[in-house]
């Protein structure tokens, strides 16, 4: 019979199949480190979330001071990767650039920006900035990015539409 005394454990891991993943896949075993003897798994490289969202990993204690013989348990450690809000939206192009001829009735598309964000869970918001005399001519849908006509434009009184439209992530 053992004795929790003498007991010395050695822990070990590996990919859910048992194997060593190839570092071309994503290196999951270089970013922890195992202490073999206390079983203290801890992450030692930082985790992206959107290079992977769930490791799965092959856990294997042997009682090495066993006088029964060999006592060896295993199982599956599964660690879900939480999102971090650490990439910027980005938008499609570095400007968009329209004509519309004045008097143009209202509703009647301008443009529609797009922004993309890594992040998994991401929600993008749009809003203009700029001259207020500019900006109540358009009406910029905040989540879509669609731009459309919401006064009259007058090209003796605004002949040039110049505004800046900011694409904001909240995850």
């Amino acid at each position: 019979v053992d004795r929790v005394s003498q007991r010395r454990l050695l822990v070990r891991i590996g990919s859910e199949e048992g194997t060593i993943i190839k570092p071309t896949e994503f290196d999951f075993l270089s970013a922890f480190e195992l202490n073999a003897v206390d079983g203290l798994l801890r992450v030692v490289r930082l985790l992206d979330r959107e290079r992977v969202e769930v490791i799965r990993l092959a856990i294997r204690v042997e009682d090495t001071a066993s006088v029964s013989g060999k006592q060896i348990t295993s199982g599956i450690l599964t660690i879900v990767i939480e999102d971090e809000n650490d990439n910027n939206p980005m938008f499609r192009k570095p400007f968009y650039r329209r004509f519309i001829t004045e008097n143009s009735q209202l509703g009647v598309l301008i443009v529609n920006v797009v922004a993309d964000d890594a992040d998994k869970n991401r929600t993008i918001t749009y809003s203009l900035e700029g001259s207020p005399k500019v900006i109540e001519l358009v009406h910029l849908d905040q989540q879509t990015g669609e731009m459309v006509v919401a006064n009259r434009i007058d090209h003796e009184q605004t002949p040039w539409l110049n505004m800046t439209v900011r694409a904001t992530d909240s995850g």
